[in-house]
């Protein structure tokens, strides 16, 4: 029998299938890298050149197909073969799997609500220049995900109108923070510059060091390591308590940590004392612990204070540089940031209550003065976040400040007050 015909199978029409997202698209809605309980190294940075034409997707991925070209090269393979000897978080993080640099929001990447139109590759009309500036500002990530580690690296730009509306090298700045757009009041090459001043790390050391100068090298500006002073450091503790205030309960109530630092000026080089062996320092730093439920006593008894000036000038009347920059200078090792001169001068605006009372408690329990020119503050402590010379952390914000409420204000200005030491 010849074979029975098979019946033939319908054609089915093929499904249309979506299309997909621009990669644009993708760049905006993909969340932010992890900024919150993740320390990172401060640095400054110069205005970024990024020429006439703006920092687009297409763009981008070529500056990330050269950062991996810089990453697994075999001349720099050579070179970090030798680096991971000295350094195992390198081979501990296992095979490079994916380099991207990309725009995040700002307001996305410290703990607001997501932006679902920001699209910062498209070009930008009068209008939108007239809306919300901080909703549109952006940062530039570098991401490198490595098997076993994200490394990151955030470019942030500045968030204060002072800020803002100041030059650094001359050049004006750009109210949107974003390149390829004309600033206002400035010249057409002012546009070609980016400014964003304040770089964070967080990667190994030999790492940290390709980066920066893989940045010095395509953007043409010049990375600096940012270390804040004992001025910038209890700046940061008093602004956090006028913005935070001091819970007895929640995620913020916590110890207070001020670990203090002691400078001691060189001798001088003379003939009575070249064959002297010299002696160690001694102690090196002293962490002070106030508890939480103390805290408001502190601020409470700072501000009940009736004369500021005998409270930091109660030994100093016998140093000898109460009354001169130059020797106080000298004893703060020509630091700016040190000397404490801007409390005793009894001209700044800000009190800083807390302070006042903890060099009063020092002094009387412990004969230390703390406003010695000699004496630092190394790093704050609390529960809101930790911060030390070059190194800063920020803890996640309490409810409502979570994914999708606003930006948790004193976690802004403290960003913002970083920013300004960055362009300061």
């Amino acid at each position: 029998m010849p074979p029975r015909g098979r019946k033939r199978v319908a054609e089915v029409e093929p499904v249309s299938q979506p299309e997909s997202p621009s990669p644009s698209s993708l760049e905006d809605h993909e969340p932010p890298p992890p900024f919150f309980n993740t320390t990172f190294s401060t640095h400054r940075a110069s205005p970024l050149y990024v020429g006439a034409k703006a920092l687009t997707f297409p763009r981008l991925q070529t500056l990330s197909q050269r950062l991996r070209d810089t990453l697994v090269g075999d001349v720099v393979r050579g070179v970090q073969v030798g680096l991971e000897g000295n350094d195992s978080s390198l081979g501990r993080a296992g095979a490079l799997e994916r380099i991207g640099i990309r725009w995040v929001g700002l307001e996305a990447l410290l703990g607001g609500a997501l932006d679902p139109d920001a699209d910062i590759s498209q070009d930008l009309s009068g209008d939108e220049a007239d809306s919300s500036t901080y909703r549109k500002k952006k940062c530039l990530v570098f991401e490198i995900r490595y098997e076993n580690a994200l490394c990151t690296a955030v470019l942030l730009p500045a968030l204060s109108d002072k800020t803002q509306d100041s030059r650094q090298d001359g050049l004006a700045a750009n109210n949107l923070e974003i390149p390829g757009l004309l600033s206002n009041g400035g010249s057409e090459e002012d546009s070609h510059f980016l400014r964003l001043p304040l770089l964070l790390l967080r990667m190994p050391a030999p790492l940290k060091s390709l980066i920066v100068d893989f940045l010095s090298s395509t953007f043409d500006c010049r990375i600096s390591s940012m270390r804040l002073g004992t001025k910038g450091l209890t700046a940061a503790w008093e602004r956090w308590i006028q913005d935070a205030g001091l819970p007895s309960q929640g995620s913020l109530a916590k110890d207070m940590v001020l670990t203090l630092g002691f400078y001691v000026p060189p001798p001088d080089a003379s003939d009575d004392n070249e064959d002297q062996h010299l002696e160690g320092l001694g102690i090196k730093s002293v962490d002070v612990i106030i508890p939480a439920e103390e805290l408001r006593r502190f601020v409470k008894e700072g501000k009940g204070l009736a004369n500021t000036a005998e409270t930091t000038k109660r030994k100093a009347g016998s140093q000898g540089y109460e009354n001169d920059p130059r020797e106080r200078k000298r004893l703060a090792g020509g630091k700016a940031d040190e000397g404490w001169g801007w409390i005793e001068n009894g001209n700044d605006e800000r009190q800083e209550p807390f302070l006042r009372a903890l060099g009063v408690y020092l002094d009387k329990h412990l004969a230390l003065n703390l406003f010695h020119p000699g004496v630092r503050v190394t790093k704050v402590a609390c529960g809101g976040f930790v911060l030390s010379e070059g190194r800063v952390k920020v803890f996640s914000p309490p409810p409502p400040g979570g994914d999708e409420g606003p930006v948790y204000k004193p976690i802004k200005n403290l960003v913002a007050d970083l920013i300004d030491s960055a362009v300061s």
